[in-house]
């Protein structure tokens, strides 16, 4: 199966103050194993929030917002979706691929979150024990081979 992105990203900024951004439609990820993930519309997102020291491994936000959007629905509809953090950071590495990032940079970029994503991974964890996910997401769908 052919992973690939599935919908533009449509997103608008909240408060220009701030990295948070909110989906205006679904946007889908079709992974290498025929999973559809989709981040529902109205989901909010900082995109990539890398720590200063590692930025200079890391590619520009505009190039790797979808994979950055892909991840955080990843992290934050783990139980939903029946995922864990080191599949969801595979996936990103996955979705970095698709895009045509140049391999060098997936391998930085994907090194600087194994390195620093269990906080966000921690946090989100800590949030859903004691709130549900908002907006809910759909449940996995499965695409099937023609």
């Amino acid at each position: 199966m052919t992973a690939g992105f599935l919908d533009e990203l449509d997103i608008r900024v909240l408060d220009p103050r701030t990295p948070l951004v909110q989906l205006l439609g679904d946007f889908r990820y079709r992974d290498k194993k025929g999973r559809v993930f989709t981040c529902p519309e109205g989901m909010i997102s900082d995109l990539a929030s890398v720590p200063k020291v590692a930025r200079s491994f890391t590619m520009p936000w505009q190039l790797t917002a979808r994979p950055a959007y892909l991840h955080d629905g990843l992290y934050r509809y783990y139980e939903e979706w029946e995922i864990e953090r080191g599949e969801s950071d595979g996936l990103y590495h996955e979705s970095l691929l698709v895009i045509d990032a140049p391999h060098w940079r997936t391998s930085g970029q994907w090194s600087v979150l194994r390195g620093t994503g269990w906080r966000s991974w921690n946090r989100w964890r800590e949030v859903r024990r004691i709130e549900p996910a908002s907006p809910p997401p759909p449940p996995i769908e499965w695409s099937v081979a023609a």
